[in-house]
């Protein structure tokens, strides 16, 4: 099995050399989910370390993504698509075969809970990642990404709004602005959707400041049917990925979609000890020598 690969993504081109995963990435992934530290990105943590080379920037300027072994691409301005995309081809380069149960490097086996039976019911679902489907982004968000310019759509009387496609750098931007309301005693739970569009975009039009604040009140005071146009916009001028998995439960042969889970096992494969142990023949026991002569004797 060869020591790296070539992944190129259909996102937007980029391509670069990798090397499969070690232990040790496994053992620093560990530490970092248990750490549980919203800062740091555990799936470009998994590609990092892996990087060799780049061999082609794709639609990406120079300032953020330089072809050669000299630099690293800088991993906060890449879409989450393709963060995603590069992970999944780490795994593949990465992963055993696994003849005993048919799953090759492309398999992907993770728990699901079916959603009708009661009481509930979980079982085990395949899919090979080379199935999900990785569409590329239209032209305008590809000219817009390599020129360094953001996207742009209109809000409610038609306002002016500047945004970016999804990417790891929005994310930090986010954790900042949640970690400050924490300290006011005031961030709870996941990141709220007017947080999410607000760490997304970058201007707009008519806001006294354009401070994250600003933002997220922008958003979270437009009526529904203002929002959703909105949104919709911002997200067709992305990439799209297929992560529903059809599955069917073995139980009640109920049919259901979910969204392709990153279970422990995605990133190191489970002990077969563990999930299913071997049966164990118990010894027959030992009969005492003076009962065994008393049954002889008869």
């Amino acid at each position: 099995m060869p020591k790296t690969a070539i992944i190129t993504s259909p996102i937007t081109g980029l391509k670069m050399k990798i090397r499969r995963w070690k232990l040790r990435d496994m053992e620093h992934l560990a530490e970092l989910a248990d750490a549980a530290d919203d800062g740091v990105d555990i799936l470009s943590e998994a590609v990092k370390p892996c990087w060799i080379e780049t061999l082609d920037a794709g639609i990406y300027p120079a300032e953020y993504v330089k072809v050669g072994t000299a630099s690293a691409p800088d991993w906060s301005q890449l879409l989450k698509t393709d963060v995603l995309y590069s992970v999944f081809g780490v795994r593949i380069a990465s992963w055993p075969d696994d003849s005993e149960r048919g799953m090759t490097p492309e398999h992907y086996q993770f728990d699901v809970e079916c959603k009708y039976c009661q009481p509930k019911y979980s079982f085990q679902q395949q899919v090979r990642l080379t199935q999900l489907k990785f569409l590329p982004l239209p032209k305008a968000s590809a000219e817009a990404i390599g020129a360094r310019r953001p996207l742009e759509c209109r809000g409610p009387d038609g306002k002016l709004i500047k945004f970016e496609l999804p990417k790891l750098a929005q994310d930090r931007d986010l954790v900042e602005f949640r970690n400050k309301k924490a300290a006011k005693g005031k961030a709870k739970g996941k990141a709220k959707p007017s947080e999410l569009l607000a760490a997304q975009t970058t201007f707009i039009e008519g806001l006294k400041t354009q401070s994250m604040t600003d933002r997220v009140r922008f958003f979270a005071e437009l009526d529904l049917a203002d929002l959703v146009p909105i949104r919709n916009e911002m997200s067709k001028a992305g990439s799209y990925v297929a992560q529903n998995v059809d599955c069917k439960c073995p139980k009640c042969n109920a049919t259901f979609a979910v969204k392709l889970p990153l279970q422990a096992n995605f990133f190191m494969p489970s002990d077969p000890m563990e999930e299913s142990p071997p049966e164990i023949e118990e010894a027959p026991e030992e009969q005492d020598p003076e009962e065994q002569d008393e049954e002889e004797s008869h």
